[in-house]
């Protein structure tokens, strides 16, 4: 009789435990996954410009971009120096000396465009939409709840990013597709305090070819929106 009530109260146990792990993660499926991506993705924002940027060999994307925003006439640009010289990569625009700064401001035009700002302050302007076309698979790390989720995606350009693909071909000669395909990749994770799965990181690379880099994507922490590039 002892025996047989130690057993009970053991299996009684086991099936506290069991319940009480069951409560957590429960895995994650595609159209979870695609349901978690989604909101944080569809916004396109692109084109990052600084508030200040002081031109090194580091800096030429987004010189590039704040160029092209001013061409946008989004921003106004001041610069401190004066010494011009050949940009270096095959186009007629020129670029300073190194060590230049530019100090930018957005303008009326800016201002009143969709924009978002990045954990280091940068701005980004909304040039389209992307919609997620397939959840093609879903890996789980080995320790943890960490999940790596590969997906397809297509990028469409608004009127402002069209214009803005102009600007990229007149003055730099690189050509992009109104509508293009990418191959993504997002690291989810499950967050066992607020019990819900948070994006970590999204990257995307070309269709053709694996070539992964940082795109950028929407966190809403306490109901505070973010552009989040890392």
């Amino acid at each position: 009789m002892i025996r047989l009530t130690l057993f009970m109260k053991a299996v009684s146990f086991s099936f506290v435990v069991l319940s009480i792990q069951g409560c957590g993660e429960s895995g994650l499926s595609k159209s979870k996954a695609k349901n978690i991506i989604e909101p944080l993705f569809k916004e396109y924002y692109d084109c990052p410009i600084p508030q200040k940027l002081h031109f090194t060999f580091k800096a030429p994307r987004l010189y590039r971009n704040v160029l092209v925003a001013k061409k946008l006439g989004l921003a106004d640009v001041t610069q401190t120096g004066s010494d011009i010289g050949p940009l270096g990569w095959g186009s007629t625009v020129e670029k300073p000396k190194m060590g230049s700064i530019f100090t930018v401001a957005l303008t009326e035009k800016g201002r009143s465009t969709p924009t978002m700002k990045s954990q280091n302050g940068i701005t980004l302007f909304l040039l389209g939409t992307r919609t997620i076309d397939d959840v093609v698979e879903i890996k789980k790390e080995s320790e943890g709840t960490i999940y790596t989720v590969l997906f397809s995606g297509t990028v469409e350009f608004n009127e402002l990013g069209k214009q803005s693909l102009a600007i990229w071909k007149d003055l730099f000669g690189q050509t992009l597709k109104e509508k293009s395909k990418y191959r993504y990749r997002a690291s989810i994770s499950y967050d066992s305090f607020l019990k819900k799965y948070v994006v970590k990181s999204i990257k995307f690379s070309p269709w053709e070819k694996e070539e992964w880099l940082n795109t950028s994507w929407i966190e809403d922490a306490e109901g505070s929106r973010m552009i989040v590039t890392k």
